[in-house]
């Protein structure tokens, strides 16, 4: 009887895991974070056998030769800090030595990583930046923004830091090398050179100047080691012409003196290579040029056993030449830039701003670009794939409706509105061809429930303009409340009103169009000040503005958070006033957020509240804003930057998109928008195999769906609700334990339990 049970069973699991196989789909687990970091900013390379390392401003990644993969190297994948000076590689001790600006280094040794912080820790009022890495045997030499620090491989610590400026003051070092006997320091205002075994050389008086170079006060800010002989480049002061010069132990010799702007010289394969402004350039012992690539970006080159040609490229990340040409670049997907001003979820995907303006109303002159996430990939919209588009600047709000991703609205400072169709710019309306309804600082662009897109005119008598499904335009001022007003953002309620608000102490605008975009005269409005039931000023700046799944109003202050639970009374009470959510911390009652300003405010799948703030990181809050749930910053987790400018959340997938001021990172939430109805209920992963021990989720509920998990003979192993149209589970039981091999069913009811829907989920130990 046993014996055909488990026969029996064994089938069925051998049928189910092919079932569960063959659906499977590929997700992001729950909890873990992403970059989004624009890594063609490519700068320097270090080549280590079959690896390709690259630097980039903000990050890294490495190539592998032998499988053609890219990989990312971030804070999300390990790395200890954010923005690469220099790269090094030993292969002696087949070690990875990155420095980064803030004087932060990883050794990444054979495999595992180890952090040295402690340049990035210390009291210095002098730039701690790495700007060179030179290895000799276990010592690295770093040159630092105030001196040059030698940090042991092999035992992985500080051993000595020379402070050469004059009378021992910081001076910032290019690159710094062992040549024979000496040490050299390149430096803004020449070489300095020391006896590399002098056992004073943190002494400044121990170094002196070579004064036999040619223009030896110049700038010199790169080195390297070439047939036997020292070689170092400078950039003069008043023009774009530099020197190489060669150093054989004895004297000095000017060997290139025509050369514009060299990024660096290094040697490689036997060959000298010279990176300049518009090419790198390849030279045997002779100083024949064998190779003459175009590089008008490059930074950095070498050559690798094969002869094969590696540029950073600060625009394009890795390039590749045999012969004539490059291949394509090569990079991971990202963004342009790190700049991010306004993140918007469109459908199916992720829109970013990456203009903006300051709070006085002064636009940053960025160009007016648009960067698309979708389908897992970075893509970009503007004059380079749009060459008749006019030159424009500052894109700062997105506009667009559920189910047509094809079709969207970019509000830009000072440039007026432009329409998106396909991914390319269809049209651009300005006051020009508006009739001088629409001004051309868009600060704000919404649709409401008819398509009717609306928008809010910064500084201009009348503030709100509406261009109707019929393409006519109408603007008002409503008796003048809110004209000539520093307006920052719009949204439109569940109620059918529309709020806009004024970060700069003008308080906020609510108002109803009754449906009537084209008559102004049955609407109704009001301008109120942010009230509490004392009718006292909660505050004056209001940073964000957002409306939950269950009605009421959300506002971001310079001093925590404020809600509406009655938004619907906005227009018509005399007796309207919002409340500050108090919260315990460390035992006392605050408001939530008090004392952080808050910039930007993104709802999740479970109603909850997640907060951005302009110094204390990001902030996850219950869905009434009484329980602090966690709180994510640099020292905690892969964020990016503390300081944080918008929030945007992928609906579908909970994914959690955070604009900093150092780029956007992503974040995996545990909650999706809840369904209409069940449909399409799955789990992943699924089947659940070998010793997995992470976070199980079942997608596809609706809001707070009720779900039971039990085995084949209906034992209970797990209950809970879902997070908006996500539930997740660890894989264990009611005690704690890993559950064993088998089919599990999930039972999934709506509270009122009028809907209900069955999945299963295999697990194979």
């Amino acid at each position: 009887m046993n014996r055909t049970i488990f026969s029996f069973s064994s089938i069925l699991l051998v049928i189910l895991l092919q079932l569960f196989i063959s659906n499977s789909q590929a997700q992001i687990a729950k909890g873990q974070w992403r970059d989004h970091l624009p890594y063609n900013t490519a700068h320097t390379i270090a080549l280590a056998g079959n690896k390709v390392y690259c630097a980039s401003e903000h990050s890294m990644f490495y190539y592998d030769k032998s499988d053609k993969s890219v990989h990312r190297m971030s804070k999300t994948t390990g790395l200890s800090d954010l923005g690469i000076g220099y790269i090094a590689f030993s292969d002696e001790y087949n070690s990875l030595i990155i420095g980064y600006i803030n004087g932060n280094v990883d050794i990444i040794k054979n495999g595992k990583k180890y952090n040295i912080p402690d340049i990035k820790n210390k009291d210095i009022l002098a730039s701690k930046e790495i700007n060179h890495i030179y290895l000799e045997n276990e010592k690295a030499y770093l040159s630092c923004g105030f001196g040059i620090v030698l940090i042991d491989i092999n035992k992985l610590e500080v051993t000595d830091t020379y402070v050469i400026g004059p009378s021992g003051s910081f001076l910032g070092i290019n690159a710094s090398i062992i040549f024979e006997q000496n040490i050299f320091a390149l430096t803004e205002t020449g070489v300095l050179k020391a006896d590399k075994d002098d056992p004073f050389l943190s002494y400044f008086d121990q170094w002196t100047k070579e004064t036999s170079l040619s223009n030896y006060s110049e700038n010199f800010n790169s080195v390297t080691i070439f047939n036997n002989q020292l070689f170092v480049s400078n950039n003069f002061t008043n023009t774009d012409s530099c020197t190489v010069q060669a150093f054989n132990g004895n004297s000095w010799q000017v060997v290139f003196d025509d050369i514009k702007v060299v990024k660096s010289i290094s040697s490689s394969n036997n060959q000298l290579i010279i990176t300049n402004r518009w090419h790198v350039d390849t030279y045997n012992q002779a100083f024949e040029r064998l190779k003459h690539a175009t590089a008008r970006n490059g930074q950095h080159a070498l050559l690798d056993e094969e002869d094969y040609l590696w540029v950073a490229d600060s625009k394009e990340g890795l390039l590749i030449r045999k012969t004539g040409v490059y291949v394509n670049p090569i990079a991971p997907s990202g963004p342009k830039s790190d700049r991010v001003f306004d993140i918007h979820f469109n459908t199916n995907e992720m829109l970013v701003a990456p203009g903006g303006y300051i709070r006085t109303g002064y636009g940053l002159n960025q160009a007016a670009e648009i960067y698309v996430f979708s389908d897992e990939d970075w893509s970009l919209i503007g004059r380079k794939n749009n060459p008749d588009a006019p030159l424009m600047n500052d894109l700062v709000c997105f506009a667009s409706q559920s189910g047509n991703s094809n079709n969207y609205y970019a509000g830009t400072w000072g440039f007026g509105l432009v329409e998106i169709n396909n991914n390319s710019i269809s049209n651009i309306y300005t006051s020009e061809n508006t009739d001088n309804i629409l001004g051309n600082y868009v600060s704000g662009c919404t649709y409401d429930n008819d398509g009717n897109l609306w928008l809010m005119n910064r500084n201009r008598e009348n503030s709100f303009v509406v261009k109707t499904t019929d393409n006519n335009w109408y603007s008002y001022n409503y008796g003048g409340l809110w004209g000539n007003t520093d307006t920052y953002k719009i949204i439109y309620t569940s109620y059918g009103d529309f709020w806009t608000i004024s970060n700069r102490g003008n308080g906020y605008f609510v108002w109803n169009s009754n449906d009537t975009p084209e008559n102004g005269a049955d609407d109704t409005y009001r301008k109120r000040a942010l009230l509490n039931d004392k009718a006292e000023v909660i505050d004056k700046i209001l940073n964000d503005i957002v409306q939950d799944l269950e009605g009421s109003i959300w506002i971001a202050t310079s001093n925590g958070v404020a809600v509406y639970d009655n938004p619907q009374q906005a227009i018509e009470s005399d007796q309207f006033y919002a409340r500050v959510p108090q919260i315990v911390i460390d035992g006392y009652l605050k408001g939530l957020l008090e004392g952080e300003e808050v910039t930007s405010i993104a709802v999740d799948g479970a109603n909850r509240k997640w907060f951005g703030t302009k110094s204390g990181g990001l902030f996850l809050v219950s869905a009434d804003g009484t329980e602090q749930l966690q709180i994510y910053n640099t020292l905690n987790s892969p964020l990016l930057s503390n300081s944080i400018k918008t929030l945007e959340i992928n609906s579908v997938t909970g994914e959690l998109f955070v604009g900093t001021d150092k780029g956007i990172i992503s974040f995996m939430t545990t909650a999706t928008a809840g369904k209409e109805s069940f449909s399409k209920i799955y789990a992943f992963p699924n089947p659940v195999k070998g010793n997995y021990d992470g976070l199980i989720t079942i997608r596809g509920l609706m809001y707070e769906t009720n779900v039971k998990i039990t085995d084949l003979s209906g034992q209970l192993v797990f209950e809970t609700t879902s997070n908006g149209g996500d539930a997740v589970w660890n894989g264990r039981d009611k005690q704690g334990n890993l559950v064993s091999s088998g089919v599990y069913l999930v039972l999934c009811t709506i509270p009122d339990g009028s809907k209900s829907e069955v999945t299963k989920i295999m697990i194979v130990r």
